[in-house]
C-alpha cells in the first residue's frame, strides 16, 4: 500500500521551513503552523489538496485557496503581502519517502 504525506513550504520573508504530515487512513490530513508573523493552515481531504490558509497576526488579513471538489489537485498555493511582510504557502500530496517506487 502507497502512502502519502502534505508537504508544505512556509515562506515568511527570509525564512524558510518545510513541514511533513502523512496522510491517514481516511486520505485526510490537516497543517496549523506559527511562523514569523503568520499562522499557515492546509487541509487534505479525499487525498487531494483541500484548502491553504495563510493569516497576518497583527494586520489581522489573510488570504486563502481553496480547490474544486471535482478536481483531484495535488498542489495549491497562496501568497500573502502585507506592506513589508510577505508570505508564501505552497502544498502538495505526494508519497512518502518509504513507499516510492512501491506498487
Amino acid at each position: 500500500m502507497i502512502s502519502y504525506l502534505l508537504v508544505c513550504i512556509l515562506w515568511s520573508k527570509p525564512e524558510i521551513k518545510v513541514i511533513k504530515v502523512p496522510v491517514n487512513e481516511y486520505a485526510m490530513a490537516f497543517i496549523e503552523e506559527t511562523f514569523g508573523e503568520f499562522k499557515y493552515e492546509a487541509s487534505v481531504v479525499e487525498g487531494r489538496i483541500n484548502s491553504v490558509k495563510i493569516s497576518h497576526f497583527k494586520k489581522d488579513v489573510s488570504s486563502h485557496s481553496y480547490s474544486a471538489s471535482d478536481l483531484q489537485l495535488k498542489s495549491l498555493v497562496t501568497r500573502l503581502q502585507v506592506v513589508e511582510d510577505e508570505s508564501s504557502l505552497d502544498c502538495d500530496v505526494r508519497p512518502s519517502e518509504t513507499t516510492k517506487g512501491q506498487k
